[in-house]
């Protein structure tokens, strides 16, 4: 049998997790220390793969831990099941970031493989062959800045079986659409630029991202349109959302549509704002900018795996041209 697991700490505001969740019948999700999944209490091969400093990060009680395995034929040579089942995992991993606005681990995380025994439904790692770091993505301004609001939020929406059927459930999807049947090139074009944005450290970059994401699926000439059409897949935030984005969403998304436009100009992001305001913007209206692009562009992008129209008509671009010319994209 082989195995594949990547460990990374709690991101934050990821709720406390106090029993496995699985992803599939060789997939789960649980928090503890990798120490416990190993099959010998010799440590010394692990250390001279990952280090002693990697070595007891990986064994603190608080990260979280990604397992998957299957079983194989040469379970000793390191060859394309080894790599699937790390590409399974990092396909999870990715996935996260489109749940919700979740802070990021503050450090790298640790991908690795190997051979296994599983015994009374337990997963024992007899060995590791391969071992690499793994990036996440960037901290958003809101959550850096603003982040009371953030988590008077979050401790009420994000509870666990929400979180993890959400991030289950899109996993689900992703793989079935762009793994498996390997279709819908629109959807995979705004998941890859919003995954493009989540890593952005600078603000312009992140908003022009979040925006081509948004316009692989709603194809639109202007800002009044693309308000419009975006608010007639999506809906307008709940009124419990941060930052008072539910109010005036349409306004918003026009305004948004602008500072867009000045980034891909070569103007910083508040621009717009200071020339409207006659003076610099304050951090709150930033924060509230940022979140709602962030907002739609999750909600869309999820909600379009689940929404025929959508589907139907984002195998390439110009059949979402014409889909839109004839007004067959619905909510």
């Amino acid at each position: 049998m082989k195995f594949a697991c990547l460990v990374f700490e709690l991101p934050a505001p990821f709720p406390h997790l106090k029993e496995r969740y699985s992803f599939d019948a060789n997939t789960d999700l649980f928090k503890g220390s990798v120490k416990e999944l190993i099959q010998t209490s010799d440590s010394n091969h692990w250390k001279e793969w990952v280090g002693s400093i990697a070595w007891d990060s990986l064994n603190q009680n608080s990260k979280l831990i990604l397992t998957t395995w299957q079983n194989s034929k040469v379970p000793e040579v390191l060859d394309s099941e080894n790599e699937s089942l790390q590409n399974k995992l990092l396909t999870i991993y990715r996935i996260l970031p489109l749940v919700g606005p979740i802070s990021p681990p503050v450090n790298e995380g640790f991908i690795f493989s190997g051979d296994a025994d599983r015994k009374d439904g337990k997963l024992q790692f007899k060995n590791i062959r391969t071992y690499s770091r793994v990036n996440s993505w960037t901290r958003s301004y809101f959550s850096e800045h603003y982040w009371k609001e953030l988590f008077d939020w979050t401790k009420h929406e994000f509870t666990v079986p929400e979180l993890l059927n959400s991030w289950g459930s899109s996993y689900n999807s992703f793989n079935l659409l762009f793994v498996q049947l390997k279709s819908n090139t629109q959807i995979l074009e705004a998941f890859l630029s919003f995954e493009e944005a989540m890593k952005s450290k600078r603000l312009e970059s992140k908003i022009t991202s979040l925006f081509r994401s948004i316009e692989c699926i709603v194809e639109c000439y202007g800002r009044n349109q693309f308000s419009q059409r975006l608010i007639s897949l999506i809906g307008v935030p709940s009124e419990k959302c941060p930052y008072g984005v539910w109010h005036n969403t349409s306004d918003l998304l026009r305004e948004l549509y602008e500072l867009r436009n000045d980034c891909c100009h070569g103007k910083p992001f508040a621009y717009s704002l200071y020339k409207k305001l006659k003076g610099a913007a304050p951090g709150s209206l930033i924060a509230k900018y940022e979140f709602l692009a962030e907002w739609a562009t999750r909600k869309l992008i999820i909600d379009s795996f689940s929404n025929k129209s959508v589907l139907t008509h984002t195998h390439k671009y110009e059949d979402l041209v014409h889909a839109w010319e004839q007004s067959l994209i619905q909510s």
